[in-house]
Order: structure tokens, then sequence, then C-alpha cells
């Protein structure tokens, strides 16, 4: 590569790694930095959000360009194939950002959460470094970029998240699709972390049956889409008007034996039974008898199944003691308590004060005491409330 032309050789680069490639990777390959910033200029490159990244204007772009570029950001120097075949990547992507690259969940993967084997800080705020055990089982590599397994993505987002609820669509997306989900494995990574479930820790299994649940991809779940999809099948139902023309014509013979009923009432019977009969006749008929039966016996079987299970023992005896409380509970008295505003602090000089400027008049009545001055002419009182004069 070194002995062909500059764009030859950044052509070659961009090739194996998504139209990308780095600066780091360029001088390695006798390509300097001044050729990649005429590239810029020219329009043929142009810069990602990622230092030392850059991508061909020419290549076809897709909704993982962004995480690509993260993840080379992360080992500059070497090439994506070389990192991918490793049998121990230096860097995987994880959780959030795995799930993207799955197809699973629904989470917003900002920053790009990436596995290293040894602790690393990040420089920029669009990666987090995350130094944790990563067996090999749980790695692959999906168009060249190496990521955790939908198992390990699903737990990682248990914990990295930290809501049930996300770990669970994330779960209901992988048995949906198209994918060969390892739930031995799956319960094997619950395991430590079974709590989350309201399980004991250890209990792989039973967390998965709880997230299961949480995802309605349990066999209740299962069993009631299964029934809805029979019910909104137009398949027409062979037989079933003449098994409904055959059993109205019987009636009266099968209504006869009982007492209550006259042969008047059963012929009346007979004669609306066709009517009567004319909605169920409708929906029978948009019913398929192979499915139906398949159904029955897919129910059977699920049924049989979850009948016994130990987390209905547990339902029940959480309900048998919700029940027991609620017999023996009775509200608390009410507690009525009666305050009283304190009355302001008045000192004693205050007090006599007051008496020596005011004075009563009658019963919740007072007025200011005047005094005439010396040589001054008195003034007559003033008037109380009932208009009556005052004494001095």
């Amino acid at each position: 590569m070194s002995n062909a032309p500059v764009g030859q050789r950044i052509a070659d680069l961009a090739a194996a790694q998504w139209g990308m490639l780095t600066t780091a990777q360029a001088r390695v390959h006798g390509v300097a930095r001044a050729n990649l910033a005429h590239r810029v200029r020219s329009g043929t490159l142009e810069r990602t959000d990622h230092y030392g990244v850059y991508r061909l204007t020419s290549a076809q772009s897709g909704p993982l360009d962004d995480l690509r570029a993260a993840w080379l950001s992360t080992n500059p120097e070497e090439l994506a194939p070389d990192r991918a075949r490793s049998p121990r990547p230096d860097a995987v992507v994880a959780s959030a950002a795995a799930g993207r690259v799955h197809g699973i969940g629904d989470v917003y993967a900002s920053p790009y959460r990436i596995i290293v084997p040894a602790r690393r800080q990040s420089t920029t705020g669009n990666i987090a470094y995350s130094w944790r055990p990563l067996d090999s089982h749980d790695i692959e590599v999906v168009d060249g970029l190496p990521v955790t397994t939908r198992e390990r993505t699903i737990v990682d987002l248990l914990v990295d998240e930290g809501d049930v609820s996300i770990a669970a669509d994330a779960l209901r997306d992988a048995l949906r699709g198209q994918y060969d989900l390892d739930e031995d494995r799956l319960a094997e990574l619950l395991a430590p972390h079974a709590d989350r479930l309201g399980q004991e820790v250890g209990d792989g299994v039973g967390a998965l049956e709880q997230l299961m649940v949480t995802a309605e991809v349990d066999a209740a779940s299962e069993a009631t889409r299964a029934l809805d999809r029979l019910l909104v099948s137009k398949v027409a139902l062979p037989g079933i008007e003449a098994f409904l023309k055959t059993f109205a014509t019987n009636l009266p013979a099968l209504a006869g034996p009982l007492p209550v009923l006259s042969p008047a009432t059963a012929a009346a019977l007979t004669t609306g039974m066709d009517a009567l009969l004319a909605p169920t006749r409708e929906a029978l008929k948009t019913m398929d008898t192979a499915a139906l039966s398949g159904l029955l016996d897919n129910n059977r079987r699920l049924i049989e199944g979850i009948v016994g299970h130990p987390a209905l023992d547990k339902q029940a005896q959480y309900i048998a003691n919700l029940s027991a409380g609620l017999t023996q509970w009775a509200p608390p008295a009410p507690t009525i308590r009666i305050t009283s505003p304190l009355l302001p602090d008045v000192s004693d000089e205050e007090a006599a004060r007051a008496r020596r400027t005011v004075e009563r008049t009658g019963p919740g009545q007072y007025r200011l005491r005047k005094r005439a001055g010396r040589g001054a002419k008195a003034t007559p009182p003033e008037a109380t409330e009932d208009g009556a004069r005052g004494e001095e």
C-alpha cells in the first residue's frame, strides 16, 4: 500500500472500515495530516465528531456511523479488521449502544458505553469506558464491530439503566425477532442480579421468568396473543352451518323432556333459535378448526407448565397475608388538638401607662383620658358608642 498513490491508500484504508480512517492509520501508511486536510477542503473527506477520525464523503452513510467512528477512536492506530479478529478485542461496544447494533431495546445511547480490559479514562463526553469482567462467549462481531451478545446486552441494560422495563423491552425485541436467544446463558448472567427482579440472588431461572412476565413474553401472555390472533382470523370454519341447523332442528326433542318447558315454549325456542344463533354463526365462520384445535392443545400444554409453579404459591401466600392483615386493621382514632394563640407579653410598666391614659366607659367601651391644660377650658367628654356623654 505504501507505493500506491495517496488517494488510493486513503481509499484502501477506508474500504475496510465503513468508509472511515484515522489520522494515526494514515500516518502509518505514509499519508500526512496535510494530505487529509487538503482532501477535507476539496470535499473528498469530512471530519467526524470524534477527534482524528475522517470519513469519505462518497461512502454510503448509515445509522451506526457515529458509533463506529467512536469505536475507531478508542485505538486509532490499529485497523478495524485486525482488532475485530482478536480473541480478546481491546474495546467492545456494550449496553444501550450494543442494543442499537442488535436492534433491541429503546434507549438513547449517549454516551456510548464501551468495555475495555483495563481501567481507562475518556477524554470526551461521547464515550463511557467500563472496566468489568467479560467472557469471550459474550462477545460477537456484527459487521466488523465487536459488541456484546444479545444475552449480555439485556443484562447490561438492567444493570446500567437500573430500570427493569428497559431490559424487558430488549428481551421482548430479541424473542420476537428472528434470533436464537440462549435462555440458559441469559439466566446464568441474570443470577447475580436476581434481586433487582424480586428474586433471591443466584436464582437466575426465577429472574428470567420474572423478566419474561414483565416483557409479556411468558406462557400466559403468549397464549393470550394466540387467542387474539385466532379470533381475528378470517378462515372459514367448515361444517359450522350444518351443525347449527342440526342443533336448531333437534332442540324440541332436547327441550321436550324438561318439565318446565311446554311444547309451545319449545316450539317458540325453535322458531327463534335461528335468529339467536346468528351472531354466533357469523363469529364461528371466521375460525379455523385446525387453528382452534392447535390453540387448545397449545394452551393445555402451557397451562400444565405453569400450574403448580412456585411463583403462584408465593402470590397466593401474599394475598392471604394481605387479607389477614386487612381483617385485623382498624383506622386509628383521630387526634383533636385545640390550641389558643399566645397573649402578647406586656410589661407592668406598659400596663400602668395604659391605665393612666385609657378609661373604661361601659361594657366593652373605652376612651382616652383627656386632661385640660393649666388655664385652659376643659373640653366636653366624647360620646360613647350609644351616644351618651361619659363622665370625667
